[in-house]
Formats: structure tokens, C-alpha cells, sequence
């Protein structure tokens, strides 16, 4: 509609960019053309992103530290089932041009756009930019926790920093939030936006107090009672807080990142679930506290999942069902949120349960999201990690099911990894240090996680280090019935005569960059 022969004549030099770019290089061809032509036209962005709104198309934006890709995936993948041409960076370029280049490929040659819907993953860091460029209908939060220190800052300016951007709209897109999590939750407090909620129902409450009586019981906004439940941020002894005791190493030590309240400051008082993660939680000096969540839900058995709804008719009043009933594809307790936010953002645009269920059921996840691929004959799983939170949860998701495995780490600092690579001190090594068989270390700063690994009490003759990915791969697969060089399997943590089943399985944890060159190796 606003795009002129140049924006045209720009549409068919990124299509031949980016065939050049898969065809000839065998790379991703999103970023590159984008990059190229905004050097020939420094509004490239603004005129295709003033069509956008103009053609008046469905925008959903996802953002979040962790879970964005596969929740973008999911609600792509499910619209797409549902018949709707959907225009998503489902490869996972979140960055400007790489939303921009998935946006330009589906223009035709005469400057239609091919999609009747837009389902956008957008970095945080660039989210603020996006919104102010593309007016969206729907957005989803995941969560907020540290993630590359060096680019984004602290997690509460990020935060702060989405927020007000939709806050500065003219339109007030509906949003999606997770009511645990109280950084992602903050967003929607105090604004005009319409809001729905979601959450996991708790099948243990960590932490007992008096947090009903605490929230009712406040006196100009302070409590008078003495011994609450807090979440110490200086690390004091959590005993004198009338917590429950927990061992060290049966500690987390990325709880949340949200220790203090994100209206006033202070430090929240919190319930924590079995996995370590806040379900509720309240500010007892300005009475901040989690939104009522809209959809819940919980474990049904032999793996199946049961979403209960609360509000959906004011969600969407098309909505009749009171209940939704699958076996996701993907485990762990973080994916379950991904899998509600999907489901809200489906129900909103009155997608069939029963897409909705073929779609969770049978998704398949990308190459480094608990990716599986069968290599030499043993079953190789896959792992994207990049700051504490997201480790900490794919280790508590592997050791529900393994208690011995062979891991390959795969760690680098290149700029899209983040320079800053302190945080892998924050994830809870310490609680599974009798549980890793044998251990590679490749990438550009291998000895720093060697160290960390050392330093958690790992016995040093389990680790090898190799700079180069294909050795360090090959070598870990030869080594996996072995322990530390014993080249016998005299011993081994798994018990070698009795578990060599279990040994046939390689973990691999890998940074970002890494990836790729994994990718040329595994698939």
C-alpha cells in the first residue's frame, strides 16, 4: 500500500541475497540481506514497517529471557494448522533484520503481502524499537531473568524498558503474562491494557507462612508481622526467616531473579513450588502481589497435562470449553508455561481445541531447544543455555528422569553469546556433582567452565577439554562407558555392568554461537 518502486525493486534483491546465501554458502539467509540493504536505503525498515500498519494485518509479538522461540513456534505452528497463512521468524532471528527479513519474504514481487496473520519473536533488547515501528495486537511475555549482562544490563531496566514502550502506544495491545513471575507480571500493572494471566498449580507449597494473613494484614501499606517469608538478598541465613531448611545442595541457586519488589523496592515475600520457582508472591510495603491467573494448570498422569480456565469468557466470549486436556512433546516444567501462553494466544483467535492439541502434541523442536537426534547408534540431546534460570531448569529436567550422564559442553563468548560470562556461577552445578559420568569441554572458553565444574566439586579426571567441537564430540561418544580415563569401565557413576543403557545417551549444553557448529555434526 506505501511501498514504492524502490521498496519493490529492494523486495526482489533480498530474495537474491538470501537464495545466494542458502543455496551457495548453506546459511540462514535472513540477516545478511537486510543488513546489505539498509545500507542502499536508510528507511528500508520505516516504509515496510508503515505498510505493515497500514494493511491493518493481526501482530502478536513474544519476547522474555527464556522460552520465547518455542512459545513464537508454537503459536505459528498452531495457526498454521488452523489454515492461516502466518508470516513468523520461526528460524529464531530476533534481532531487526531478522524480523524485518522474515517480514520482506513474504512480500510477492508486486508488493502483496502473502499472510493473513504475523507471529513475531522479538529480543528484548530491540523489543522497544519493534513496537515502536510495528503496532501489534497481542503481546506475550515469558519471563525476565539475567541473561547477558553486558547487553542488556540489569533485568529490571529491560523490563522497565518493554514496559514502557507499550505504555507509550496510542493502541493498547492485549497482553499475556505469567502471574508467578513477577518482572514479566509487573508489566501489565497499572495500565489500560486488557491482561490475562497464567500459572502452574502447585503441587507443593517449598515455603510455608502466614501469606494470606500478611496480604490482608497490612498496616498503611507495612506489615507488622516480624517473621515473614522473604527471599534474602544478601544471602543471610534463610533459617532466620523461619524458612523451612533445605541442605545446600539441595538449594537453587537461581530462585528468581525478582528478589525485590519492582513498584517500591523492597523485598518480596514469596511461596515457592517444588521446582524453586515463586507461585505467589506479595510486597508487604506497597501490597504489589501476583495477578489471579486466568488459566492454570496441572499434572493429569502418564505425562498428560490439564489447562483449567477461570475467565475465558472475558478472554474471548467464543470460548465455551471450560478445560483442556494433552500430552505436550516437549517436557519440563518451563515448557508447560510456554505451552499456556500458546494456548491463550490460540483461544484468542478461536482455534479449535482440537488443533490446539494435534499442534502440542506432535511439535517438534528446533536444533537446540532439548533437540533429539540419534548419532553412531546414542541418542544425543540438544540444549541452548545462556544464563542461570534456563541451565538450571534443563539440569532439574534431565536429573528428574537420568541420574548419570554423559555431557558434552559446548561454551563460548562471542558477541551474540555475551562477553560477560560470570553467570555460569549461579547455576547449580553443586546439587548434581555425583551425576555426570564423563565430561567434554570444546568452544572458545572451555578451562573457564572446566573450572566452574572443578570448582563445584567434580572430580577433575571426569572433564576433557578439546578447543576443536568435532574432537571434543567424538571423543566424549568414544569415553561414554568409561570414567575418568579408565579405559576398562572399571567404574563409572552409573554402575557400568548394570546401567551401560543408560550410558548410550550424550547431554550436549551448548551457548549460542556453538550451534552451528554442532548442527554440522549432529544433523
Amino acid at each position: 500500500m506505501y511501498l514504492n518502486i524502490k521498496n519493490k525493486i529492494e523486495i526482489i534483491l533480498y530474495k537474491f541475497f538470501k537464495l545466494i546465501l542458502v543455496a551457495v554458502f548453506k546459511r540462514n539467509g535472513d540477516v545478511l540481506p537486510i543488513y546489505l540493504l539498509k545500507k542502499l536505503d536508510k528507511n528500508l525498515i520505516d516504509n515496510f514497517a508503515r505498510d505493515i500498519n497500514a494493511i491493518n494485518i493481526p501482530v502478536i509479538f513474544v519476547t522474555g529471557t527464556n522460552g520465547k522461540t518455542t512459545t513464537a513456534n508454537l503459536i505459528a505452528s498452531g495457526l498454521n494448522k488452523a489454515g492461516m497463512k502466518v508470516c513468523s521468524n520461526i528460524n529464531g532471528a530476533n534481532m531487526t533484520n531478522g524480523i524485518f527479513g522474515s517480514i520482506i519474504e513474504r512480500y510477492s514481487f508486486n508488493g502483496k503481502f502473502n499472510a493473513d496473520i504475523m507471529v513475531i519473536e522479538t529480543d528484548e533488547k530491540v523489543f522497544p524499537y519493534i513496537i515502536s515501528k510495528i503496532n501489534p495486537d497481542l503481546v506475550v511475555i515469558t519471563n525476565f531473568y539475567r541473561d547477558q549482562l553486558d547487553r542488556y544490563g540489569e533485568v529490571n531496566t529491560t523490563m522497565l524498558s518493554i514496559k514502557k514502550s507499550i505504555q507509550s502506544l496510542k493502541t493498547y495491545p492485549v497482553l499475556i503474562l505469567p502471574s508467578n513471575e513477577p518482572l514479566a507480571s509487573f508489566v501489565g500493572f497499572n495500565t489500560k491494557n486488557k491482561k490475562f494471566y497464567f500459572n502452574v498449580k502447585s503441587e507443593k507449597k517449598e515455603f510455608n507462612n502466614d501469606y494470606n494473613n500478611n496480604n490482608n494484614d497490612n498496616n498503611n501499606g507495612k506489615s507488622n508481622n516480624d517473621k515473614l517469608n522473604t527471599l534474602n538478598a544478601l544471602g543471610s541465613d534463610l533459617d532466620d526467616h523461619n524458612l523451612c531448611k533445605r541442605e545446600k545442595e539441595n538449594s537453587n541457586i537461581a530462585l528468581t531473579d525478582a528478589i525485590s519488589c519492582p513498584q517500591c523496592g523492597n523485598i518480596l515475600s514469596a511461596y515457592f513450588n517444588v521446582h524453586y520457582t515463586m507461585i505467589n508472591y506479595c510486597c508487604n510495603y506497597c501490597g504489589y502481589k501476583n495477578a489471579a491467573a486466568d488459566v492454570e494448570a496441572e499434572s493429569s498422569g502418564d505425562d498428560y497435562i490439564t489447562f483449567n480456565f477461570k475467565n475465558m469468557e472475558e478472554f474471548n466470549s467464543k470460548v465455551k470449553s471450560k478445560g483442556f486436556y494433552f500430552k505436550p512433546s516437549i517436557q519440563g516444567y518451563y515448557n508447560i508455561l510456554n505451552y499456556m501462553a500458546a494456548f491463550l494466544v490460540l483461544k484468542f483467535y478461536c482455534i479449535d481445541d482440537e488443533i490446539i492439541k494435534k499442534t502440542f502434541e506432535n511439535y517438534s523442536t528446533k536444533f537446540g531447544r532439548s533437540f533429539k537426534k540419534i548419532v553412531q547408534g546414542i541418542e544425543c540431546s540438544i540444549d541452548l543455555v545462556k544464563n542461570p534460570s534456563g541451565f538450571n531448569n534443563v539440569l532439574e529436567k534431565i536429573f528428574e528422569k537420568d541420574d548419570c550422564i554423559n555431557a558434552l559442553f559446548a561454551f563460548s563468548d562471542r558477541d551474540a553469546d555475551g562477553r560477560d560470562i560470570s553467570w555460569i556461577w549461579d547455576v547449580n552445578f553443586e546439587k548434581y556433582i555425583n551425576k555426570f559420568n564423563n565430561i567434554a569441554i570444546t568452544g572458545l572458553r572451555p578451562y573457564d567452565m572446566a573450572i566452574r565444574l572443578k570448582t563445584a566439586g567434580i572430580d577433575i579426571k571426569k572433564i576433557k577439554v578439546n578447543h576443536n567441537v568435532k574432537k571434543a564430540f567424538n571423543g566424549i561418544i568414544n569415553d561414554r562407558y568409561n570414567y575418568g580415563n579408565a579405559v576398562d569401565g572399571s567404574y563409572n557413576c552409573c554402575n557400568y555392568s548394570n546401567n551401560k543403557k543408560k550410558l548410550n545417551k550424550l547431554y550436549i549444553f551448548s551457548t549460542y554461537t556453538e550451534l552451528s557448529n554442532l548442527e554440522k555434526i549432529i544433523v
